[in-house]
């Protein structure tokens, strides 16, 4: 094998030289299974699916749904989904994910007031990232006060907290506002 190497020969002597490319193997699992995708750009240039020595990959992590991309490990590094490796030897990267969880809110009765929600859900499609604590206020409308909150939170405060380590469903319950009547005075009695 000879690579990138000058043969000086003096004389009148021949040399036949066969070149073999340096190749490596570039490979990358996702972790936990089945929560994405990754991508080489450009495809392998080498036999074997493998690449040339020197030759700059760019691979490309992408996550399934209600998952979201954390980071590379192995022979990768960094928070970005896609990142570049220079192939000088053989590489291994592992894109890894975090599964994300679903938010359900609701009022009873119907109408009767709001439910503000903190912060906004942080992974594709409207789901949280597993682990998030959200913050619950409920604001009741004119005429109706809040009663309590039931299904996966309690209490009676208006504003709670929920982590988010699996799919949560909550309900704000309001209650019709008390009305005062007043009687007026009788005389004399």
């Amino acid at each position: 094998k000879v690579s990138e190497e000058e043969v000086v020969l003096g004389g009148n002597l021949a040399l036949e030289v066969e070149l073999t490319p340096v190749c490596y193997n570039l490979s990358a699992a996702v972790a936990p299974q089945d929560a994405g995708s990754v991508e080489f750009s450009p495809a392998p240039n080498c036999e074997g699916g493998r690449y040339y020595d020197g030759t700059e990959v760019t691979i490309t992590a992408t996550a399934h749904s209600r998952f979201a991309f954390t980071g590379w490990s192995g022979d990768a590094s960094g928070g970005s989904p896609s990142v570049a490796i220079t192939m000088d030897g053989g590489k291994s990267a592992i894109a890894n994910f975090i599964g994300c969880c679903s938010l359900d809110t609701d009022i009873e009765p119907p109408g009767s007031g709001t439910i503000a929600v903190s912060p906004a859900p942080n992974c594709d499609g409207g789901f949280y990232i597993d682990g998030t604590v959200v913050a619950l206020a409920a604001t009741p409308n004119s005429d109706f006060i809040f009663d309590r909150w039931s299904g996966d939170v309690g209490g009676t405060n208006q504003t709670v907290s929920v982590t988010l380590d699996a799919d949560k469903s909550v309900c704000a319950n309001m209650a019709s506002e008390p009305t005062a009547i007043f009687l007026p005075a009788i005389a004399g009695s």
